[in-house]
C-alpha cells in the first residue's frame, strides 16, 4: 500500500468514528418528534465505500484534491411521514435544530446555521397548486435559509423529496471534527415509489443488457405509478383534515353558512326572540346594501352598508343579555355579529372601513381557524389595501381548508373563486416588480402560478357545471390574460403553451358581444385583444382595440360603484362586471385603464393603417371564433 492510500485510508477512519457518535445524537434529538415522523432510517457510510466514492471522484471528476471530508452523506437520515403536511413540520423541525431555536431544540447537534445545502426535488409542473413547493420555501425564507429557484429540481424521472446537508460538530481525539450530514424528507407514498424505482434501475444496470434502452422502455409506466402514488398522498391528506384535524379541536370549529341568512338564523338565538328579531333586521339591512351597490349607486349603497353595520352591532349589543341552549350556540352569535360586521366595511371599501374590516376578521379567525371564509374575505380587504403578500398567504390558506371545510360542499362556488382570486392576487404582484432581470424573473414565476390557480378554477368549473356563464367568463379571462403575459416575456417558455389556452379564447369569443359590449367589460376585451395576438388572430385584435380606444375615450354616463363582493353575483347569478379586478369608473382614467388604451393604440399602430391615415372601418359584432 502506497503512503498516498494509507493516508487516505486513514482519513476514512477519522471520519468514519466520529460520524457514528454524530448520529447517535441526532437520534437522540429526534426522539421528541415521533408523532411527526412515520419512520426514520439512517446509516453511516462505511470505510470501504468512502474510499470508493473518494477515488471513483478523483478518478471521474477529475479532482485529485478531493478528499474523504468533502463527501456530504457521510452520514444519511431519511425521515418518512404518512402525510404531506407532515412534510412540511419535518422540514421545520430540522430547520429548527440547525438554527438552534424552536420548540424541538434543547442541545441540538447541529453546528448553528451550518445548513450548507437545501434541495426540494419535485416532478410537479412550476406554479401547480396542488404542490406544496411554495410552502416548503418559505419554510426556508422563515428560518433564515432562503434557497434560489436553481435549489428547486425540476425532475423528469418522478422522484420527489427534500433535501437537506448540514454539519455536526463531534469531538474525537482533541479536536472538533465537523461532520457532513444527508437528511431527506419524504411522505410513505414518495418513499415506496422512490425504493421501486432504484430497485429497478439497480437491477437493471447489474443485468450489463442495455440499460438505458430498458429503462427507457418501462419509464412511461413509472410515472404512471408516480401519479397514482402523488394521488393517494393527497388524498391521505384529505382525510386526514376531515377526519382527524377539524375534530382533534373541539369548540373551536364555527364554521357556519354566513352567505345563507335564514340557515344562520336558525343556528343562534331560538330560545331569544329578540335577538332573532334583531339578527333579521340586521340581514335584511344587508341585502338592501348589496342590492343598491348591484344597481351602481355608490352614495345610497354605503349609506345602507354603514346601516347594517350598526343593525349589526345591535344584536351583538343583545347576545350577552340573551338566552342560548349552548355556549356555543352564544359562540356562533358572536362570530356571526364579527364576519358580517366585517363583510359590510369591507364592501364600503374605503380605507378606514377596509381598516377596521382586517381587525375584525383577525377576530374572527381567533374564534374559528378553520374557517374557509374568514381567510377568503379577509384576503380580499387585504387585496383592496394592496398589501399582496398578506393577501397571498389568507388566499393560500383558504384553498389549502376549502377540502376539510364541512360547511362548504363539493361543487360550493368557494371551489372555483379562491383559487381565481388567488391567481390574481399573484399577478397583481407580478405587475409590481422591477423591470431588472431579476424582476423578470420573478414576475415570470409570478405568473406561472397565478395561471395555475386560475387553470384549476377552469377545470373545477368545467367539472362541477355549478359556475354561472359570468363565473366561467372570468375564469377564461384570467387564465388568457396570465398566459399571454408569460408568453410575452418568455416566448420559448415550457411552463405555459398556446394550445393550452386556445380552448378559453374560443370561449371567451363566443360569449364577448363586442358591439354591445361596455366599459364594465373592459378586462374582457383587453384579454380578447391580447390573446388574439397571440394567436395571430390580427383582425379580431384591431376589433378589441377599436372597441377599447371608443370606450375610453367616451366619458361614462354615470358613476358606478365597484362590486362589493365578486362572489355574490355568482351566487345570486346576477349580472355584474367582469374581471379580475374591480374599480370605479370616473371621468379620469385609472392606471388600469391607461395601461389598456397604452395597449389598444400600439395594437392599432402596429396593426392597423397607422396614425396618419384613416382606419378602415370593421363591422363591429359578437366576435367569433375562426
Amino acid at each position: 500500500m502506497s503512503d498516498n492510500e494509507q493516508d487516505l485510508e486513514l482519513r476514512a477512519f477519522r471520519i468514519h468514528a466520529p460520524a457514528q457518535k454524530a448520529l447517535q445524537e441526532i437520534l437522540n434529538a429526534l426522539q421528541s418528534s415521533t408523532d411527526v415522523f412515520y419512520a426514520v432510517r439512517s446509516r453511516v457510510k462505511p470505510v470501504k465505500a468512502i474510499l470508493e466514492k473518494t477515488q471513483r471522484k478523483r478518478r471521474e471528476g477529475g479532482r485529485e484534491d478531493y478528499q474523504p471530508e468533502d463527501i456530504t452523506d457521510i452520514v444519511g437520515v431519511r425521515v418518512v411521514t404518512l402525510f404531506r403536511e407532515d412534510v412540511i413540520d419535518a422540514l421545520k423541525i430540522f430547520l429548527g435544530l440547525i438554527k438552534h431555536q424552536g420548540t424541538h431544540f434543547t442541545k441540538s447537534p447541529f453546528t448553528m446555521d451550518s445548513l450548507k445545502e437545501g434541495l426540494i426535488y419535485t416532478n410537479a409542473t412550476v406554479g401547480d397548486p396542488e404542490a406544496i413547493t411554495s410552502r416548503l420555501r418559505s419554510v426556508f425564507e422563515t428560518f433564515g435559509f432562503p434557497i434560489k429557484d436553481a435549489n428547486i429540481m425540476q425532475v423528469e424521472t418522478g422522484y420527489s423529496s427534500i433535501h437537506l446537508v448540514a454539519f455536526c460538530s463531534v469531538k474525537q481525539d482533541n479536536e472538533i471534527v465537523q461532520v457532513p450530514i444527508e437528511i431527506q424528507i419524504r411522505t410513505v407514498f414518495e418513499d415506496a415509489w422512490g425504493e421501486i424505482d432504484h430497485k429497478l434501475r439497480y437491477s437493471i444496470y447489474r443485468s450489463r443488457v442495455e440499460p438505458e434502452r430498458l429503462i427507457e422502455s418501462w419509464q412511461p409506466h413509472l410515472n404512471v405509478l408516480k401519479t397514482f402514488t402523488d394521488g393517494c398522498s393527497q388524498y391521505a391528506g384529505i382525510i386526514k383534515s376531515q377526519a382527524i384535524d377539524v375534530h382533534a379541536r373541539p369548540g373551536t370549529y364555527l364554521i357556519v353558512p354566513v352567505d345563507d341568512p335564514e340557515n344562520a338564523l336558525k343556528s343562534v338565538g331560538k330560545s331569544s326572540p329578540k335577538l332573532q328579531a334583531a339578527f333579521r333586521k340586521a340581514y335584511e339591512a344587508r341585502a338592501l346594501a348589496m342590492s343598491s351597490a348591484a344597481s351602481g349607486t355608490s352614495a345610497a349603497a354605503e349609506k345602507m352598508f354603514r346601516e347594517a353595520v350598526e343593525a349589526f352591532s345591535v344584536a351583538g349589543e343583545l347576545i350577552p343579555t340573551s338566552t342560548f341552549d349552548s355556549d356555543r350556540e352564544r359562540d356562533v352569535a358572536s362570530f356571526l355579529v364579527t364576519m358580517e360586521r366585517a363583510f359590510c366595511l369591507l364592501s364600503i371599501g374605503k380605507k378606514e372601513t377596509l381598516d377596521e374590516a382586517i381587525k375584525l376578521y383577525s377576530e374572527a379567525q381567533e374564534m374559528s381557524p378553520e374557517s374557509v371564509v374568514v381567510y377568503y374575505r379577509y384576503a380580499q380587504a387585504l387585496v383592496k389595501l394592496n398589501e399582496l403578500d398578506a393577501a397571498i398567504t389568507k388566499y393560500q390558506k383558504a384553498e389549502s381548508l376549502l377540502s376539510a371545510d364541512r360547511y362548504v360542499p363539493r361543487d360550493h362556488w368557494l371551489h372555483t373563486v379562491i383559487p381565481r382570486m388567488l391567481g390574481f392576487a399573484l399577478w397583481a404582484k407580478s405587475r409590481a416588480q422591477p423591470p431588472d432581470a431579476d424582476g423578470r424573473a420573478e414576475r415570470i414565476r409570478l405568473l406561472v402560478q397565478a395561471y395555475g390557480y386560475s387553470k384549476k378554477a377552469c377545470q373545477f368549473a368545467a367539472l362541477h357545471k355549478t359556475s354561472t356563464t359570468i363565473s366561467r367568463l372570468r375564469n377564461a379571462n384570467n387564465v388568457l390574460h396570465y398566459a399571454a403575459e408569460y408568453l410575452d416575456l418568455n416566448p420559448d417558455g415550457a411552463e405555459i403553451t398556446k394550445e393550452e389556452v386556445r380552448e378559453h379564447l374560443i370561449f371567451l369569443e363566443k360569449n364577448l358581444d363586442l358591439g354591445r359590449s361596455t366599459r364594465q367589460q373592459l378586462n374582457f376585451i383587453d384579454t380578447l385583444c391580447r390573446a388574439s395576438l397571440l394567436f395571430g388572430k390580427i383582425e379580431q385584435a384591431l376589433m378589441a382595440a377599436e372597441r377599447i380606444e371608443h370606450l375610453l375615450s367616451t366619458p361614462p354616463a354615470t358613476t358606478v360603484s365597484p362590486r362589493s363582493i365578486e362572489d355574490d353575483s355568482e351566487l345570486r347569478e346576477a349580472s355584474q362586471g367582469p374581471g379580475p379586478t374591480f374599480y370605479a369608473t370616473i371621468s379620469h382614467l385609472n392606471e388600469k385603464e391607461r395601461d389598456m388604451l397604452d395597449h389598444a393604440l400600439w395594437v392599432l399602430r402596429r396593426h392597423g393603417t397607422g396614425p396618419d391615415g384613416p382606419r378602415k372601418q370593421r363591422k363591429s359584432g359578437k366576435s367569433r371564433s375562426k
